[in-house]
């Protein structure tokens, strides 16, 4: 994973600053970071690419680049997002197949969170604030994407037992929104909190930045996942196969 992204860096034009960052993270979505950065959160002269080369020389940023993969491909999945009530017995083919990938970026997610408490041990040993923050926000995000995505597969659960509240017009379907109240089991829910203390934590102790930025858009957020009644267009009809006709 982590040479994909170096050969990603690599002959690219520069990154601006904030999309340096986020793209280090494996975070999605830049607006509103700052395009600027404190001298102490630069970036230095070990690039990724020196990291690919000799992660056990740099074993915190190796296992930070690592998990910033694991985070990207986590915010590439394409969830199930809204379900037209009357292709509700087809939706459900496509909850379950969903959620087989679910299911893998959770587990790849909780075991990059051990992967940073293992990084963490060498903290005193890493001089960059820049780096020292990746590692921060990564270790409160991992729990915090893994906790969401524990929350959708409940929320999926709703949908094969039939439990989706009712519809009525001008209603035709349902979308997945977000709630204030988790359904998850207490030990998602204390996972969810303990990413929460540690993001206002990274804002606390990261100013001004996009570290900050990012940890304080995920404190807005509501936590929870559900179903709610709405307008949803039909899925458009499955494509006829062409059939070519034979030549004289």
């Amino acid at each position: 994973m982590m040479f994909v992204m170096c050969a990603m860096l690599a002959g690219a034009p520069p990154l601006r600053p904030e999309a340096a960052v986020a793209f280090e993270l494996g975070v999605p979505g830049l607006a509103g970071l700052p395009e600027t950065l404190q001298a102490k959160y630069e970036e230095d002269d070990v690039t990724a690419q020196h990291v690919q080369q000799s992660p056990a020389k740099y074993p915190l940023r190796a296992t930070v680049l690592d998990v910033a993969a694991v985070m990207r491909e986590s915010y590439r999945l394409k969830p199930v997002e809204q379900i037209f009530e009357l292709k509700l017995e087809f939706a459900k083919k496509d909850v379950l197949n969903f959620q087989e990938d679910l299911a893998s970026s959770i587990l790849l997610l909780r075991e990059a969170t051990e992967s940073l408490e293992t990084a963490a041990k060498q903290r005193s040993v890493e001089p960059s604030a820049r780096w020292q923050a990746h590692l921060d926000y990564l270790m409160a995000a991992t729990k915090h994407r893994a906790g969401t995505l524990e929350e959708l597969n409940l929320a999926y659960g709703t949908v094969h037992r039939n439990e989706l509240p009712p519809v009525k017009s001008p209603n035709t379907g349902w979308k997945i929104e977000a709630i204030e109240k988790m359904n998850s089991k207490r030990d998602v829910r204390r996972m969810l909190e303990e990413s929460l203390a540690e993001f206002e934590d990274v804002a606390k102790t990261n100013p001004g930045t996009p570290w900050a930025r990012l940890a304080e858009r995920e404190l807005t957020a509501k936590p929870g996942l559900g179903w709610v009644a709405a307008e949803v267009k039909p899925p458009p009809p499955p494509l006829k196969p062409t059939i070519k006709k034979k030549k004289d």
